[in-house]
């Protein structure tokens, strides 16, 4: 741990959870089982993910070098790492979060931002981190990249809702906009948080029980949600980013902490069964993106100009929702040719109305580097790659 302080808009100001909704009374194990009931009764499909295609392998065993180590170092060196300490305007959505203590309003009713970096910039310091001593040296002292992360992490796992009762009981984050949040921002906000810590993990195994028992108490917070928030825009578009972390819960954080009762608080046969359930019920009331893509949907792919913006034709709802869409169906028991179609079909849609000669397609934001390594679309590329299996998409991956 390094000694280095966060600069002050990082210190703890007594920053608690902001509830916006009067709290609903009910013992918390009686509602956890009431939503896994309701759950479990949508689907008779299979009560455990189907596996990935591939398998990633352990931080570390792989580790950068080259042309990749040289990339993220520039990146980690420049405007990415220096977000935090940064005063250019609308910085402050990310160096002034509430999320760390800091007074910034939220920007557009959404406290989406540092999550969004801290999405990328965590596994690019575990990346780098992996590389080795010689990589960490020449990470830009001024920049304070890796204390940041590690203190950043610090506060938030420090200040996760630690009740028993109410709708916001294990919500990690500011609790905005619920419960009855009719932006979507409530339930997809926190998401690339967990994304975030669940990486910060792998790289330091000492956080590894602090992380899942959060992560874990958050996703039950948001599973007692379904059980009666609206799922609306962003999160409804994003409803394969939820399936993402709580199969990443599944597949790994249960079988490594299933007797730790502090972890799992409902075992881990109770735990898998709440998120899988959980999963399909967020699917069942997010966006029907087969609908969208097939032309069976009230909502339907545009093949011309948009009159006006929305989040169903958003590039980045379609680059989190609907090219993660047929892998997360996969995992959720579709079958794997059902899912090969469908991916299939979104990329020959994309490819005719929105694709581009240098691989992206044109919503891709690749100048945002700094959440993902890569623009946040293209990296879904690999994602899918990974999970579907389709060999069609091995030179996207590349490209």
């Amino acid at each position: 741990q390094s000694s280095v302080p966060l600069p002050p808009r990082f210190r703890d100001t007594g920053w608690r959870h902001v509830h916006r909704r009067p709290r609903r009374q009910g013992a918390g194990a009686e509602i956890m089982l009431a939503v896994i009931n309701q759950v479990l009764s949508l689907s008779a499909e299979p009560p455990l993910p189907v596996p990935p295609a591939w398998t990633p392998l352990p931080l570390g065993l792989l580790a950068p070098r080259g042309w990749a180590l040289e990339q993220l170092l520039l990146q980690a060196n420049s405007l990415s790492g220096y977000m935090p300490l940064s005063t250019f305007p609308g910085a402050d959505t990310v160096n002034q979060s509430v999320w760390v203590g800091g007074t910034a309003a939220p920007k557009g009713g959404t406290d989406q931002w540092l999550p969004y970096w801290a999405n990328g910039n965590v596994p690019l310091l575990m990346l780098l981190r992996a590389a080795g001593p010689a990589a960490v040296a020449r990470l830009d002292p001024a920049a304070q990249l890796g204390p940041v992360v590690d203190r950043m992490m610090q506060y938030v796992l420090g200040h996760v809702n630690r009740s028993k009762s109410g709708p916001g009981a294990g919500w990690i984050g500011p609790f905005l906009n619920e419960p009855g949040d009719t932006n979507g921002h409530g339930l997809w906000d926190p998401l690339n948080m967990c994304r975030a810590l669940l990486m910060y993990s792998e790289g330091e195994p000492s956080s590894r029980p602090a992380v899942a028992a959060a992560v874990v108490a958050h996703l039950t917070a948001e599973a007692r949600l379904l059980e009666s928030d609206p799922v609306y825009k962003w999160a409804a578009t994003r409803w394969p980013t939820f399936v993402q972390v709580c199969l990443y819960v599944v597949d790994h954080v249960v079988p490594q902490f299933a007797g730790a009762r502090a972890v799992l608080p409902l075992g881990a046969a109770g735990t898998t069964k709440l998120l899988m359930g959980a999963s399909r019920l967020f699917r069942a009331k997010g966006m029907d993106w087969r609908g969208y893509y097939n032309g069976s949907s009230a909502v339907r792919f545009p093949t011309g100009p948009v009159a006006g913006w929305n989040t169903h034709d958003h590039g980045v709802n379609n680059a989190e929702g609907a090219l993660a869409w047929p892998a997360m169906d996969r995992r959720l028991g579709a079958a794997q040719g059902e899912a090969d179609a469908a991916m299939t079909l979104v990329l020959s849609r994309l490819d005719e109305y929105q694709g581009q000669p240098n691989a992206l397609f044109c919503a891709d934001e690749a100048e945002r580097g700094a959440e993902s390594g890569v623009s946040t679309p293209g990296s879904f590329k690999g994602t899918l790659f990974k999970l579907v299996a389709l060999f069609t998409l091995h030179r996207r991956v590349y490209a």
